[in-house]
């Protein structure tokens, strides 16, 4: 039998057999399907994904968006994603929009939820291909051990936790006093930090009382920082009370308009250092930010409002501390502004007889009054 190939998948086979002088001829041709996972004979191209990145850093609340796409393969392909080796069946703020050789991966007001590792699967009939791209989602720094005020007897041991958590993990630095110096983190320093963010001190003495400050900071928003007291109590001896701070009254600039500053001091007259001043806004701690300064020394606060707004309005409260008490002062700010509508009336076509009813709203500092005119009469009518 002779065996001759005619193409690459059709092969011809001779049969010739032969009695005496007989010569009985037969030729077949017929088709051979070979199997191309046993003979290894390329019939197609495996998908090959073309590599991709999220945006560096981003921060809670901005879009993050990812294409994934084939630098070569054969179609038809299916794409599938997957977030730390779960399959994404969409969600609420995931969307995904697949086409014939690309993938699009959209976050819509990422948060720290989303961040993790992020694979892209393309498979086709010759095979299959992936690529696996991390998100980091930055949030600011929050308390996870806030420090407090703290008694302790004179020559014990003190270790004060301070702990925060963020994207990336904040750095943690004590001051002490008004030095504004980090303090050593030397194992043989008697006063330390740890490398967990606690401030030890191995011997406490009469010299360590004071204030001291934990600051925690990733680099992205604003820094948390808290002012404690620390007291020393002599285990043999007594001391006289101290004096606990009174504070002297302040006030805010009178009908503050818009865009205009407000500035108001915070002063004791009378009380024992070290102090610990905090300033609250109806209830809420108030924090740096963009408009909003604090700077306290020795005896005194200064709050700075840049450029008030409405929203600036309400109850300020300084609050003063010390190691045997604590008072506070409230100051109201009104920010006065223009009227705005709320609901402006409309011009409306009525019939004789029937009733009307017409909405006028309006907001600002101080609250508008409201005055209807009529046009013929010339009457105002008050409410």
């Amino acid at each position: 039998m002779v065996m001759v190939s005619l193409s690459e998948k059709k092969y011809l086979f001779q049969c010739v057999m032969r009695k005496a002088s007989d010569l009985l001829q037969t030729i077949l041709i017929f088709s051979i399907i070979w199997s191309c996972a046993i003979h290894s004979t390329i019939c197609g191209d495996a998908p090959v994904i073309s590599p991709f990145i999220f945006p560096p850093a981003l921060k809670e609340g901005e879009k993050a968006s990812v294409t994934c796409y084939t630098r070569s393969g054969d179609k038809p392909i299916e794409f599938q994603w997957k977030k730390d080796d779960q399959v994404i069946n969409g969600g609420s703020n995931v969307e995904i929009q697949s086409l014939k050789d690309s993938s699009i991966m959209a976050i819509e007001k990422v948060s720290s939820k989303n961040a993790g590792n992020y694979t892209c699967v393309v498979t086709n009939a010759y095979g299959k291909d992936q690529f696996t791209a991390s998100l980091t989602v930055t949030s600011a720094p929050e308390w996870l051990n806030e420090p407090v005020d703290t008694l302790v007897e004179e020559g014990d041991s003190l270790s004060i936790k301070c702990q925060a958590t963020g994207v990336p993990l904040p750095s943690i630095k004590w001051t002490s006093g008004e030095s504004n110096l980090l303090l050593p983190g030397e194992q043989a320093s008697t006063i330390r930090t740890s490398e967990g963010g606690a401030l030890i001190i191995s011997k406490v003495e009469a010299s360590m009382e004071g204030s001291y400050t934990c600051e925690a900071n990733n680099g992205y928003g604003e820094p948390l920082k808290k002012v404690i007291l620390i007291s020393v109590r002599g285990s043999t001896y007594h001391v006289e009370a101290g004096d606990a701070p009174v504070v002297a009254s302040f006030a805010f600039p009178h009908a503050l308009k818009e865009g205009e500053s407000g500035t108001v001091i915070c002063s004791i007259r009378s009380g024992d250092k070290p102090l610990q001043f905090q300033w609250i806004k109806d209830g809420e701690e108030i924090k740096k930010t963009q408009n909003v300064e604090i700077q306290s020394v020795r005896d005194t606060s200064i709050l700075l409002i840049d450029s008030v707004t409405s929203q600036s309005s309400g109850n300020y409260t300084c609050i003063v501390k010390n190691a045997f008490g604590s008072d506070r002062y409230t100051a109201n700010l009104a920010v006065s502004a223009q009227p705005t509508w709320i609901k402006e009336p409309n011009d409306v076509i009525y019939k004789e007889g029937e009733s009307v009813s017409l909405e006028c709203r309006a907001f600002g500092v101080p609250k508008p009054t409201i005055t209807w005119t009529t046009v013929k009469l010339q009457n105002d009518f008050n409410y």
